[in-house]
């Protein structure tokens, strides 16, 4: 049953509504990334609740309603980082299940997304490592093969999109991340949901979802490869069993 969702700028009563506003003040008083994406899910009239019905997720994004659902059953100290994950969704302005977008164009948009969440989650996190330790180290423990890059990029150049860029590669690269996405999305599709035959430029996804990388990134064999069972759930969709589609376009890097 969803309890307390609320806009996040209106005050409300009991421990659930307590519960979610000392979040997005801790939120917004340890990081500087954080109070930013807080900030813009209030413009866009986002809202944030509680719930205990979200399965087995730490949190989740509802576009159609524009609301962010916590799990209510999890820790703070997890919740927190998910919240600026979940915000970054909400301002995402590209819907991977279009009616026009191809099944190819579903999983890279989904892909670039999530990797796109968990760099401003790492971004909100590395600017927490003061205030909130037991975060960042819970974090960095549980999220090694994501953050761990973005650390290391930001201390070599102290450059936070560079750091960002670096979390949102190594995202790619971690197997089971990729694959859990990739099903779920594909999965869609196999309900019987139709798709179109628009396939999504390297360029738009820059400009949509992740305007610190560069659209070369997404023709890269690293950001197209599907597992084995991916692409034979896929034949019967599409009757072709190829990398997600990207049009290749000529924009110079960044």
């Amino acid at each position: 049953m969803l309890q307390n969702a609320f806009d996040p700028a209106v005050d409300g009563q009991g421990k659930d509504v307590s519960r979610r506003d000392d979040l997005i003040s801790r939120l917004e008083r340890s990081s500087e990334t954080g109070r930013a994406l807080i900030g813009e899910a209030r413009k866009r009239n986002v809202r944030i609740g509680l719930s205990d019905e979200v399965g087995a997720a730490c949190g989740l994004y509802r576009s159609s309603e524009k609301l962010i659902l916590m799990n209510k059953s999890y820790d703070d100290d997890m919740l927190l980082p998910n919240l600026a994950h979940e915000c970054r969704h909400s301002m995402q302005d590209i819907d991977a299940f279009a009616p026009e977008h191809s099944v190819r164009s579903a999983i890279t948009i989904t892909r670039a997304k999530e990797a796109d969440a968990f760099a401003h989650e790492c971004a909100a996190v590395f600017e927490m490592r003061s205030e909130e330790v037991g975060v960042y180290l819970d974090f960095m423990e549980n999220n090694p093969e994501v953050f761990r890059p973005f650390v290391q990029a930001y201390n070599k150049n102290g450059s936070l999109d560079e750091a960002k860029a670096a979390a949102f590669e190594a995202f790619y690269t971690d197997e089971t991340f990729v694959k859990t996405y990739d099903s779920r999305t594909v999965s869609f599709y196999e309900k019987g949901m139709k798709p179109g035959k628009k396939e999504v430029s390297g360029r738009e996804l820059c400009d949509k979802i992740a305007p610190y990388m560069t659209p070369d990134f997404f023709n890269r064999d690293s950001a197209r490869r599907l597992a084995p069972e991916i692409e034979k759930r896929l034949a019967p969709l599409t009757g072709k069993t190829s990398a997600p589609s990207v049009v290749k376009n000529r924009c110079a890097e960044r």
